[in-house]
């Protein structure tokens, strides 16, 4: 139970630093959920700053979806607009979150040893 319990705290974590780097870049962000959600989802903020904050019902993952407008042309906001390294990193915000919370997870673990 301990394990399950730490798993969804690394795919929260995780979720937060894709979506605190694309609002580091100024990307808007359509949709934050928590857990998978097909068909339903346990819980809906509804539109709040122009996101919506959900929670699935299936724990396990979770997505960070963006916000696209349609046509060629994409405006600032967009993650298209964005230059490619700042697209890479908000892609790798999510994994280094994860290695952070590993390293200290080792740090704290060597220390009580």
């Amino acid at each position: 139970m301990v394990y399950f319990i730490l798993f969804i705290l690394a795919i929260i974590f995780h979720e937060l630093g894709h979506f605190a780097a694309a609002k580091c870049f100024r990307v808007r962000v359509k949709r934050f959920c928590l857990f998978y959600d097909p068909g339903f989802c346990l819980y809906s903020t509804g539109k709040r700053f122009a996101t919506e904050y959900r929670i699935g019902w299936l724990p396990v993952g979770g997505y960070v979806s963006f916000a696209i407008a349609e046509g060629k042309e994409q405006p600032k906001w967009s993650i298209l607009s964005q230059h490619p390294l700042k697209q890479i990193a908000i892609s790798l915000a999510g994994v280094t979150v994860n290695l952070m919370l590993a390293y200290g997870c080792m740090f704290a673990w060597a220390r009580n040893y």
